[in-house]
């Protein structure tokens, strides 16, 4: 039987290396912290900006307790990036 996607996603997770987070130089993209990852084929960077994306929809998604407003509105005015509605509905 085929493999789905997702079934050949799960066999080949990413982890980050044991190397420290780095600044990111603006080339490349707009993340100021960069994270070093690898997984079986490659070694590719995470910037902080995806991983705050991943966290809100884990949050969205109830996989992890919610954060206060307070505490996202900070994190994305550091960043510049933009706000998530809060609220229900």
């Amino acid at each position: 039987m085929k493999k789905s996607i997702h079934e050949k996603r799960l066999e080949n997770p990413a982890h980050r290396t044991d190397e420290p987070p780095q600044a990111g130089n603006g080339q490349c993209c707009n993340n100021q912290l960069l994270f070093a990852m690898r997984d079986n084929y490659h070694e590719f960077t995470l910037g902080i900006t995806t991983i705050l994306e991943c966290l809100l929809s884990a949050v969205e998604h109830g996989a992890v307790p919610e954060l206060p407003d307070g505490w996202w509105s900070e994190v994305m005015n550091h960043y510049h990036l933009n706000i998530p509605s809060f609220g229900k509905g």
